[in-house]
């Protein structure tokens, strides 16, 4: 008997002796791909596109990845053959992760929510009304430098860390567009806690101090000057400072007597609110900042 040829189609196929075809066709055979580290719907959707099914799944849970499977990849195998998995929990989601990070920011959130007659946070609650203490905040900041450091190392943590500096930009912005110069401090404290080294607030902050540190101004009463028709207002002005570790603090209350024109202290006295009832400012560190301040 003379062999004629052995041929392999797309199909498992046997010899062809003398002209005379011996068994028959199987399925096709296809290459097992390699679903490591894949979660279970994608490696199913991989080994699904190639005309394989799923087998025995082992282990699992919402940030499963397959370890490993069976048969190996580059093994080649009949069409519809199942391919057995092993999974295994990788760790908590970047979502788990972000939702940890964010109670740690639960007193800014409050804070955004307080009213004007609230109580701050901090000390017990006996900050000023709606702003946050230095207690608070280092507490805020604390907890932000230690989940970064818990979670950086890992993809899903660092991509927590994206999603809770997304949501502080959140919060920052909603704090300048409220004029809460405390507050946005704070959180800016707390976004360069999670994002060390940036400059992306640099500005914003230096205009925050600017505003902290505008000098409080109370009206204390008019002198008309017949001699030289004018009318001068008796101003309270206490200035503002920055010690060396960042708190800001009071200076002794001086008097100043001034006239629509003058300048003292940073502040310019642009004229009188109706029938002296007040005086309305300028702050000249920031030009256009302007507000008005009633008699008691």
């Amino acid at each position: 008997m003379t062999l004629l040829r052995a041929f392999r189609p797309l199909t498992t196929c046997a010899l062809v002796i003398a002209g005379l075809m011996i068994g028959g066709c199987g399925p096709p055979m296809v290459v097992v791909p390699s679903v490591s580290g894949m979660s279970q719907e994608a490696a199913e959707a991989a080994l699904t596109a190639v005309g394989l099914t799923v087998g025995t799944v082992t282990g699992g849970g919402a940030s499963a990845k397959v370890m490993s499977q069976d048969p190996a990849a580059e093994t080649e195998i009949a069409e519809g053959s199942p391919v057995n998995l092993v999974l295994k929990v990788s760790g908590p989601s970047a979502e788990e992760i972000a939702k940890e990070i964010r109670q740690g920011l639960a007193p800014l959130y409050e804070l955004l929510k307080s009213r004007s007659d609230g109580r701050g946070w901090g000390s017990g609650g006996t900050g000023a009304a709606g702003m946050l203490t230095m207690p608070v905040e280092n507490q805020v900041v604390t907890a932000l430098r230690a989940s970064r450091q818990k979670h950086q190392s890992s993809e899903n943590g660092r991509e927590a860390i994206k999603m809770a500096t997304h949501d502080i930009e959140d919060i920052i912005r909603q704090a300048r567009d409220q004029e809460r110069w405390r507050l946005l401090m704070g959180c800016i404290a707390a976004f360069e806690a999670i994002s060390p080294g940036s400059t992306k607030m640099e500005h914003l902050k230096e205009r925050a101090k600017l505003h902290r540190v505008c000098p409080i101004v109370r009206v204390k009463g008019f002198f008309d000057d017949e001699e030289m028709n004018e009318t001068y207002a008796f101003l309270e002005v206490i200035k503002r400072f920055f010690t060396k570790d960042g708190r800001l603090r009071d200076a002794p209350a001086e008097t100043v007597r001034a006239r629509p024109g003058d300048e003292f202290h940073g502040v310019k006295l642009l004229g009188f609110v109706g029938d002296r009832r007040g005086v309305r400012l300028e702050y000249l560190a920031i030009p256009g900042n302007t507000w008005e301040v009633l008699k008691p």
